[in-house]
């Protein structure tokens, strides 16, 4: 066999991407306000699988006439242990599949590291294993739905400029997004020098700047601004930020904000609204 590409995560790893993943799905099948009847035949059940030498991107999109358009990504570049690593012959390959298919496989594993690999004589899967030193435990295959070749990866908003940035623990971040449950869906952050208003509707909490609590940065000294994001997927970002530390959100030149989920170990889950111009 001839492998065009091959991942290799160890079991820290396989574990961060399978709760990652679980993230994805929460956002593709779920909302907090509506049943789940009410997404048949219209939330994808499909992901982008980016593949370059250099750099993996897990891309998902979901929309629903009530709501914004949403993208998810998780944005990983392998290894981040001496275990793991990342092979690819192709300058960018795109496969899509079945976000439900590889959240099936990936809750397999509860204590091995993590193969997955391409076959140029068999382009129309993904293998999958789970096996550790002794040998192979388990082994399956993630169907590709189709696949395109591409000059070089475009990575989107990943690689996009953000010259605004507010950064709050995962601590401060949870507890204001539970905290906001009952009062709202749409987050305002008016962010000066010297203090963060977060605010939906009429519940309001203000942080001071402070390293690894309320962190806030502005290129060329662009004060004050206004953040704004949803929070009709307030489990995913509740879930996104179990497994961060700090959570960043981002404004670019074009008025795009991204919330920003680093994930030590595995790579960056990131969420934006690519149609500002949505209804709220």
């Amino acid at each position: 066999m001839s492998r065009w590409f091959e991942l290799k995560l160890d079991f820290a790893e396989a574990i961060l991407l399978k709760k990652a993943v679980r993230v994805f799905t929460q956002v593709a099948y779920s909302d907090r306000e509506l049943p789940t009847s009410v997404f048949n035949n219209v939330i994808p059940n499909n992901a982008d699988l980016h593949l370059s030498p250099t750099m993996i991107l897990l891309v998902s999109t979901n929309s629903h006439f009530r709501f914004p358009e949403m993208t998810t990504v998780l944005a990983m570049k392998p290894p981040c242990s001496s275990v793991s690593r990342l092979l690819c012959s192709k300058s960018c390959r795109t496969l899509c599949v079945s976000l439900h298919r590889l959240k099936c496989l990936l809750e397999r594993n509860t204590e091995d590291s993590v193969t997955l690999y391409g076959d140029e004589g068999a382009v129309d899967r993904i293998f999958y294993e789970i096996g550790d030193d002794d040998g192979i435990k388990y082994s399956s295959t993630l169907p590709v739905i189709s696949l395109r070749d591409q000059i070089q990866m475009d990575p989107g908003f990943v690689g996009s400029e953000y010259p605004m940035r507010l950064g709050l623990s995962s601590e401060i971040f949870r507890a204001f997004i539970t905290q906001s449950d009952s009062h709202g869906f749409k987050v305002h952050a008016r962010v000066s020098q010297t203090q963060v208003v977060l605010r939906v509707v009429n519940n309001e909490m203000v942080f001071r700047p402070e390293p690894g609590i309320c962190e806030i940065e502005s290129d060329g000294g662009r004060y004050p601004f206004v953040l704004k994001f949803d929070l009709q997927h307030q489990r995913a970002f509740l879930n996104a930020a179990m497994l961060s530390e700090m959570v960043w959100i981002l404004k670019s030149a074009e008025l795009i904000t991204v919330l920003s989920f680093p994930i030590v170990g595995l790579g960056n889950l990131m969420f934006t609204q690519l149609n500002p111009a949505a209804p709220n």
